[in-house]
């Protein structure tokens, strides 16, 4: 029995060398990245240019380039500003999406005696294959002056 024990001494020494080693051979765990976080892939489209281009005599629109396939575009932000006429009495904005979705956006607010503005935080979406578009309506536009419109937030790609 006294041979015995070095002998299972020995296979029980290997059996921990050898479980110790297949401790420290664990795979590391895999990094994760959230593919959807917003600062991954921005959004930021504008438009500015002379009235004339995208005006009528009741509405500026502005239409943005459509959604890539695979993606969704996740709007935070719009910001507009129309050049109005002294005596304008009414100007409304909506966002809105090429399969007739409609949102309102809050009134907008006068910042010069002729500049009209809406900046503020929103949320929604516009799928692949989509036009987002604003459209600022008013009684009278100053005509021939700059317009500009800006809308903000990010991609999420689609499964």
């Amino acid at each position: 029995m006294k041979r015995t024990m070095p002998v299972v001494q020995v296979v029980i020494s290997l059996a921990l060398a050898w479980a110790a080693c297949g401790a420290s051979a664990q795979p590391k765990p895999a990094l994760v990245q959230d593919r959807d976080e917003p600062g991954r892939d921005p959004y930021i489209v504008s438009i500015a240019q002379a009235s004339t281009g995208i005006c009528n005599i009741a509405a500026c629109v502005f239409n943005f380039a459509a959604v890539p396939a695979g993606k969704r575009v996740v709007i935070t932000h719009v910001a507009v500003g129309v050049p109005l006429a002294a005596g304008t009495s009414q100007a409304a904005a909506y966002l809105l999406r090429s399969d007739g979705v409609i949102m309102p956006l809050p009134a907008a607010q006068r910042v010069r005696p002729n500049r009209y503005i809406v900046s503020t935080p929103i949320t929604f979406f516009v799928d692949a294959g989509q036009v987002p578009s604003i459209e600022f309506q008013y009684d009278e536009i100053d005509a021939g002056a700059y317009v500009y419109a800006t809308l903000s937030g990010y991609f999420v790609t689609l499964p």
